[in-house]
């Protein structure tokens, strides 16, 4: 038993020796995985191809988050069998051939819907949210930095992949091609790296110290899903997130339309400021990952709230332009940061065995405030013919959200068996 424990022992220092390479690995994977965010650069040379309205081509990105979605949350079992190389690498294969098949597609939408709408969500589930709980479990005493890390990453690959379809296109006259070389790319990239990486070792401990003692909060007891799913914790948490998310995404979804209509601003200058809201959503990934885990992930979601709810008011009465697209900043950085914390707030209210699954059901608040949110705030616009109906859904989403969180503060204490 003596030189099993000291077999484990050695087992873990050699890993924590080589987890800043592993996580360097997972956060290259996620960038090159991340064209997700860069899709609005493609939307415009395929209506121009073929002809499809833009209400249509939108559609792909709803089934691609279905898809990503599905996969998250049935698809724990596979990736349990599939160990972590083999899911990042089906995961790779897949992602590239379904965007090299939307560089193939010849006149239906049907076909726009299968190849990046399913094949490419298929894709980005098996890699991002198994790469988020990934990089959560190599730092578990730094699990919202990390957290903000792995989702920053992803979300940074749209500076990288944006630019090069768009030259790819200039180049060739043609967007296909842009889908056809990025797959290409993707697969022989997400596939090589993927053989780079490592499982954390079973219990994993930092320093020889439970885990529970190198976080700033309690550690909750080991919550199964269904559990979970009885609590009204998990409720409250899922509405918070979801309520951040889609509050925040309405400044992410409409920052060139906001500025334009508002201060009358040429298209290309706005177009530099959806780059800035871009480089906002990723800084507040790493921003509010890392002020989490000096106070506490419950706190934290107050905070965002709070802030974000401040921000919105003041942007209906804010009327000179630099100050406004700093309030716009604002907002996109608590959506940044409402997007990091899923996962590690997870795994801080439900612990640490059931972390995956449970994450993959965490993981609907994505889902949910990408296909709840814009109809309601884009109704709300159509109500009072400008974006201030939209600014009053923040600011309710937001305040919502403040007395959700001030519930999870005090009744999450219950859940973590009296911590």
């Amino acid at each position: 038993m003596a030189d099993i424990e000291a077999y484990k022992g050695e087992e873990e220092m050699n890993f924590i020796s080589k987890r800043r390479r592993y996580l360097i690995v997972a956060l290259v994977i996620q960038i090159f995985a991340g064209f997700l965010y860069a899709w609005s650069v493609v939307q415009s040379p395929l209506s121009e191809k073929f002809g499809w309205s833009s209400a249509a081509i939108s559609l792909a990105y709803t089934f691609n988050i279905l898809g990503t979605t599905v996969v998250t949350l049935f698809g724990s079992g596979l990736k349990k069998k599939l160990a972590l190389r083999r899911c990042i690498l089906v995961g790779g294969v897949v992602i590239g051939i379904g965007l090299m098949m939307c560089g193939m597609v010849r006149s239906s939408v049907i076909e726009l819907y299968i190849y990046y709408g399913l094949f490419y969500g298929i894709g980005v589930g098996l890699v991002y949210p198994t790469l988020t709980v990934y990089c959560v479990q190599l730092y578990p005493e730094w699990s919202g930095t990390d957290g903000g890390l792995s989702t920053g990453a992803f979300s940074m690959g749209a500076f990288i992949w944006a630019p090069i379809a768009t030259a790819i296109r200039d180049i060739t006259g043609d967007i296909s091609y842009s889908f056809l070389y990025m797959g290409a790319v993707m697969l022989v990239a997400i596939v090589v790296l993927s053989f780079f990486l490592r499982e954390v070792p079973e219990g994993f401990a930092v320093s020889g110290k439970a885990v529970a003692e190198t976080t700033a909060t309690p550690v909750a007891r080991d919550i199964s899903r269904g559990e979970m799913l009885r609590s009204g914790v998990f409720y409250a948490l899922m509405v918070t997130l979801s309520l951040g998310l889609a509050a925040g995404s309405m400044i992410v979804s409409y920052s060139s339309s906001i500025v334009q209509t508002t201060f009358g601003m040429p298209l290309q200058t706005a177009s530099i400021v959806v780059g800035a809201m871009s480089i906002s959503s990723a800084a507040g990934r790493l921003g509010w990952g890392a002020i989490s885990d000096v106070v506490g992930k419950r706190m934290t979601l107050l905070m965002m709230n709070a802030v974000m709810c401040v921000a919105m008011g003041l942007l209906l009465v804010v009327d000179q332009a630099m100050v406004f697209i700093g309030l716009m900043v604002i907002c996109v950085l608590c959506y940044g940061g409402f997007a990091c914390m899923v996962s590690p707030i997870t795994k801080e209210l439900f612990g640490e065995r059931y972390f995956a699954d449970n994450y993959a059901v965490m993981y609907l608040s994505y889902a949910i405030s990408s296909l709840v949110g814009p109809p309601i705030i884009s109704l709300a616009r159509d109500m009072t013919g400008q974006m201030s109906g939209a600014y009053l859904m923040g600011i309710l989403f937001s305040a919502l959200g403040v007395i959700l969180s001030v519930y999870l503060i005090w009744k999450s204490r219950a859940v973590n068996g009296g911590h």
